[in-house]
């Protein structure tokens, strides 16, 4: 059960998402708990009839109690187990949010700055820069916007249509992007909401296409290679962004420059190296934003998502925290009751001539084992869940997930280190 739930985790990205997750929380919990209460057992069980009942002093303080004791303790453990996966899940996720704004901004707004068909408010917007003493790089494109169809099997109709912004590659290289040209007749789409728009993240299905522009003449279709989860273009240029090469941009100008729809464009793109010269920029610029549906520029979508991401880290933490006691607390409190129920246990092991240290190493197999089974697995089902969430972040979560990992495992084997520091107490009172 819990095998199929990181199955379906892989691919419950559809348009049944709520469904599919329900599903998943169902199947791992309910295997989480068999497995507690069945197979885990029956593991200690065999271990024991292979050892033909002779499990010695340290498996018999560590495993015994275990065997006899896990039947009852399924329902905590299955608990605290996917109390620690739920945490881990949700301080990852908040710290991968966090740990990629500055990468996520800069995906959606390549250009600190854009300004599209309006040469008074560029050379406004310069020299106000000048005047500050800002250093920058501008770079002016020129291209234009005409209607297109791009044809997609995964829909009802087969194709979308829309306005497309057609991009040359040589020009955005001269304003410093690393991209590659593509050959001539071919296009490649730029989307950093391409993942928002459609059911699911597999963008393979609908690329390669063709791509066709009509016009009273005829209609020429074009090779769209692929989608790249990133804009190439400030989002406050509208239009879908399509790359291609100098020479295909001007063989389609040639055929559509006398349709109705088609629309010349000049951009103004602006980049600022330093970062404390570009947060002096980014109030100059708002002046001359116009749109209000989009972030103005580069700084302010950065620091926006900042602080975003800053408020989601403190939620999760509290949480966290929260979750991460609650998960210790039970956890030191069951092994307390039965370090008082074992008293006797201890008293009878002395009198056959063992000594407290003796004692306390088959204790600590048996505190390493009830602390690592829920730590162990609920890292697993929180490393699943993680990926599962890739929509969400959009971002390598590798480093946050080792990070968020690394530091609750050490705030959880505190528990571990008290709970082994009363057993010790209990075994120095039985040695008297």
């Amino acid at each position: 059960m819990i095998g199929y739930g990181y199955e379906l985790s892989g691919r419950m990205v559809d348009e049944q998402l709520a469904i599919n997750a329900l599903l998943v929380m169902a199947s791992t919990i309910t295997g989480t708990y068999i497995l507690f209460r069945v197979t885990i057992r029956w593991c200690l069980f065999w271990f024991r009839i292979r050892k033909k009942g002779h499990l010695g002093l340290y498996n018999s303080l560590s495993l015994a109690p275990l065997m006899h004791r896990m039947k009852a303790n399924a329902n905590s453990l299955t608990l605290i187990t996917v109390l620690s996966a739920l945490t881990l899940t949700l301080v990852t996720i908040a710290y991968s949010i966090y740990y990629s704004v500055e990468q996520v901004s800069r995906d959606e707004y390549p250009y600190d700055f854009a300004i599209e068909n309006n040469q008074r408010d560029t050379a406004a917007f310069t020299a106000e820069l000048d005047s500050k003493g800002i250093r920058y790089n501008h770079q002016t494109i020129h291209t234009f916007r005409v209607n297109g169809v791009v044809l997609d099997p995964m829909t009802s109709s087969g194709y979308r249509e829309g306005v497309l912004l057609w991009l040359p590659a040589e020009q955005l290289q001269q304003s410093g992007r690393d991209i590659p040209v593509p050959d001539y007749g071919e296009a490649v789409e730029y989307n950093a909401s391409a993942l928002s728009l459609y059911d699911d993240i597999d963008l393979s299905k609908r690329y390669p296409t063709m791509l066709e522009l009509r016009s009273d003449k005829q209609t020429k279709s074009y090779r769209l290679n692929e989608i790249f989860v990133e804009n190439i273009m400030n989002p406050g240029i509208s239009g879908r962004q399509i790359l291609v090469s100098e020479a295909t941009l001007e063989e389609i100008e040639r055929r559509m420059s006398d349709t109705d729809d088609f629309e010349r464009v000049q951009i103004d793109t602006f980049q600022v190296p330093d970062l404390k010269e570009l947060e002096l920029a980014s109030p100059l610029y708002q002046k001359y934003n116009t749109d209000d549906f989009y972030s103005a520029d580069y700084y302010s979508r950065y620091r926006s998502l900042l602080e975003q991401s800053g408020l989601l880290i403190f939620i999760a933490a509290f949480l966290g925290l929260a979750f991460l006691a609650s998960t210790g607390s039970i956890l030191y409190f069951k092994q307390m009751s039965e370090a008082e129920q074992e008293k006797q246990s201890f008293k009878t092991l002395r009198q056959l001539g063992f000594d407290e240290r003796m004692i306390m190493k088959g204790i600590l197999r048996k505190q390493m084992l009830v602390f690592l089974l829920p730590l162990s697995i609920g890292i697993v089902h929180s490393i699943y869940a993680v990926k599962a969430s890739y929509f969400i972040t959009l971002s390598d979560d590798t480093i946050p997930a080792i990070i968020a990992m690394g530091a609750y495992a050490a705030i959880y084997f505190m528990f571990a280190i008290f709970t082994l520091g009363y057993y010790k107490k209990i075994v120095k009172n039985a040695m008297l």
